[in-house]
Order: C-alpha cells, then sequence, then structure tokens
C-alpha cells in the first residue's frame, strides 16, 4: 500500500512538471511568434525624421479635408469629433497608416513621465483595424483643447516651419483649435475643423481667425494660444523650451497687424483687394452656412426638452458664443477689407456691389446680395441682415432663447433662457 501510494504520488508530480513544461514551452512560442502574445496597437517599424515630416505634411494637404470622417469604408467613418480630437487624429492616423510611433503625455495621472502610446495593449484581443479605430477614439476621451499644449511646442513663424500638418490653439478662454491643411501662393492657410457638439462632420475656412479670438488675453507665450507644431515621441515630457524646433519669436510679432504680418511671412505672392475680399465673402457665407445647422440643432434640443433646462453638456454642445464670436470677426475684416480695396480703387463692380449689399444689410431680395440663409422653414435671412445683427451683438448664443432669438429678429433673453442656468 505504501508503495503503491507513493508511485502514484511520483506519476502525479512527473504529469504535474510534463504539463508545466509544456505551458513554458507554449508561452516561449507565443512571445517568439507572436501569434498570441499581447499585441500593440501597431507595431512602430519607422521612426520620425525629416522625410517622414514631410511624408506626413504632403498627406496632410491631399487628404486630410472636411470629408475625412465621411468616407464610406474608411477606418474612422462616423467617429463623433470635437476641434481637438480633429488635431489628434490627423496625427495619430498618418502614424498608425506606416508604422510610426505615436505618443503623447497621459494627462489622466500626475506621474510625469507617464505617456499614452501605440506601444499599448488595453486592445490587443481586437484585429489590428479595431485596435486603431479604439485608440484613436480613446484619444477623443482624454485629449483636449487644454493637453495639446503638453504634446506640441510654438513654432517659428516662417514656410520651413509653419505647414501643413501644423495647428492653431487659441487659449482656455476660447479652447478651440484648428488643423492646418495647406497655405496658399498668398499665405492664405485652408483650415480644417471640428466644433461642439462632437460629430463626424467637420468645416474649413480659408483665413486666418481673428487674433482677439485666438489671444484674448493678450500674445503672451505662457497662454499656449498661437501656432504650434507636434513634439517628437522622445519629446514629450521635456521642458518646452528644450523642444527642438521651439520658439517664442510669434509673440513679439504686435496685435494689431498680427495675422497681416504672419501672412505676409507666409506668402509667395501678395493678395491683391480683389482676390481678399472674394476670399473673405465666401468664408462668411460658410459661417453663417454652419450657424445655421447648430442653431437648428440647438432650437430642435430645446423645444424636446420643454420647461426643462439643458445639462452642462447640452448647453456646452448647443450654445454658441465662440462660433458668434468667431463669425462676428469674420464679417468685421471682410467689412475692413471692403473699405480698404474702396479706398485703393482695386475692386470690380460686381465684387463692390456685393460687398456694399451686405454692410448696408440689404434683403435676400437684393439683387447684389451674395448670399441667403433659410434659418426656418419659410424664413430666409441675406448676409446682410445676419451682418447687421452680428456686429450689434443681436444674436443670441444661448440654447434656451428661441429661434427668433437666436438670429436677432426678437430681443432676448426668453424667461427659460433667465431661468435657467448658464455653463
Amino acid at each position: 500500500m505504501r508503495r503503491y501510494t507513493r508511485g502514484k504520488r511520483s506519476k502525479a508530480m512527473r504529469v504535474t512538471k510534463t504539463k508545466a513544461l509544456f505551458l513554458v514551452l507554449a508561452s516561449t512560442f507565443v512571445l517568439t511568434s507572436g501569434t498570441l502574445a499581447k499585441a500593440a496597437v501597431w507595431e512602430t517599424t519607422q521612426a520620425w525624421d525629416a522625410n517622414w515630416e514631410a511624408r506626413y505634411q504632403d498627406w496632410v494637404s491631399r487628404e486630410w479635408d472636411k470629408s475625412f470622417f465621411l468616407r464610406s469604408g474608411s477606418l474612422m467613418e462616423g467617429a463623433p469629433v470635437d476641434c481637438a480630437d480633429a488635431v489628434y487624429t490627423m496625427r495619430a492616423y498618418f502614424a498608425a497608416r506606416n508604422g510610426l510611433p505615436f505618443v503623447i503625455k497621459d494627462p489622466t495621472t500626475r506621474r510625469a513621465d507617464a505617456t499614452i502610446s501605440n506601444s499599448m495593449t488595453r486592445w490587443d484581443s481586437q484585429p489590428k483595424e479595431e485596435r486603431i479605430r479604439r485608440f484613436i477614439r480613446y484619444l477623443y476621451s482624454v485629449g483636449s483643447t487644454a493637453t495639446l499644449p503638453n504634446d506640441s511646442y510654438p513654432t517659428a513663424i516662417s514656410p520651413t516651419t509653419l505647414h501643413a500638418g501644423s495647428f492653431i490653439l487659441t487659449d482656455r478662454a476660447n479652447h478651440h483649435s484648428w488643423t492646418i491643411r495647406l497655405f496658399s501662393q498668398t499665405g492664405v492657410p485652408h483650415l480644417i475643423y471640428a466644433s461642439r457638439p462632437a460629430k463626424p462632420v467637420l468645416f474649413e475656412r480659408k483665413d486666418y481667425p481673428s487674433t482677439s479670438f485666438v489671444f484674448p488675453n493678450g500674445i503672451r507665450a505662457e497662454t499656449n494660444a498661437g501656432f504650434r507644431n507636434f513634439r517628437l515621441p522622445q519629446d514629450i515630457g521635456r521642458p518646452v523650451h528644450e523642444v527642438a524646433g521651439f520658439s517664442l519669436e510669434q509673440y513679439d510679432i504686435p496685435a494689431r497687424n498680427f495675422m497681416r504680418t504672419v501672412q505676409k511671412r507666409m506668402q509667395k505672392v501678395a493678395e491683391t483687394h480683389e482676390a481678399r475680399v472674394s476670399r473673405l465673402l465666401v468664408d462668411a457665407c460658410s459661417g453663417v452656412s454652419e450657424r445655421v445647422e447648430a442653431v437648428r440643432l440647438g432650437v430642435k434640443r430645446n423645444l424636446e426638452l420643454g420647461s426643462t433646462c439643458m445639462n452642462a453638456t447640452e448647453y456646452d454642445d448647443h450654445s454658441t458664443p465662440s462660433r458668434d464670436s468667431r463669425l462676428k470677426s469674420a464679417l468685421e475684416d471682410l467689412a475692413a477689407s471692403y473699405q480698404e480695396g474702396l479706398n485703393a480703387g482695386a475692386l470690380n463692380g460686381g465684387t463692390a456691389a456685393k460687398l456694399k449689399a451686405v454692410v448696408g444689410g440689404a434683403g435676400p431680395d437684393n439683387a447684389a446680395t451674395p448670399c441667403s440663409f433659410e434659418v426656418t422653414p419659410g424664413r430666409v435671412l441675406s448676409l446682410g441682415q445676419v451682418y447687421k445683427s452680428a456686429i450689434a451683438d443681436k444674436l443670441s448664443n444661448n440654447p434656451h432663447d428661441t429661434l427668433e432669438m437666436r438670429w436677432g429678429l426678437a430681443r432676448f433673453p426668453s424667461a427659460k433662457a433667465k431661468s435657467c442656468p448658464v455653463y
């Protein structure tokens, strides 16, 4: 009996050792073959250098447009984005498609050396494409205009340092950003950007944002506002002044002529008065069109809620203070450029007539009116009418106000707007 018991124990031990050896060998196979090992979001097979930066800029100028998140069957189709999400996607997507590292500072912890990168294995059970999709969407949950300064640096203003793939950031007061798709020969940026509420729709404009909107608290480096480039992976966590390419020279440009000075530094040929006002007119019409949809959604949600107030998220999604500020600045710039063109005698008759209709507040029935907008079924407003309301600060940005108040057709605030909190 004793020998039998010992023999059985010995056999059990041999079986256990055999299983253990098998597991070790299996683990070794997994780690060496990579078939079952924890998978990174994507493998890093390249390194950022001058060649890859040039390819990145070329890709942005060709592929990064306002339809990026609407392309049928694409990796990011339907992803809801706000302005910072778009900035991060631009860099991360290119890195993923080319085996380049993507690293940002982890804003969810106080650890100075903590990062978020494509080496994460959180989604290792998913196919590669799904890992990339989930990683980029994860960036949306942790990244914002407040985190962008940690992952970028202020750049000098020149065609060699400011380019496709750079971006513009406001300070925290306005928390907005724009990506730069390219610069025209006349030094004008083609900006691609998102807004709130987050949705798979990007917008575009071909102009500089107003200086007062980018720098509402003055042109100071400590606000982190201005023109910026992404840091290289090895620069994440380093003091910004140690980052290659770091420059504060943009903060020495006088505020009065800031954007005009930037344009002159970036241009290869001078922009004529005719070209400038024509471009600004197109952008003004686009800006109002975008507001039409934003206000429509806000009014719709307000009506759905009845007497109930919007919560903080809903209010942030449907209020339009930043949008209205940008629109007013764009219309003021248009009017000023129109006056400059008139003074210089440099506008043709058709262009001058369109601008006269706008600054004169002409209605949609005026033959010279350049664009009109159906703000609600059966109600059409001209750019001139919107101009008058915007310049007089009669456009309500409060989503608790009525559609008429939102467009300056009635005095605000409404009774509901008075009783509901402003976030």
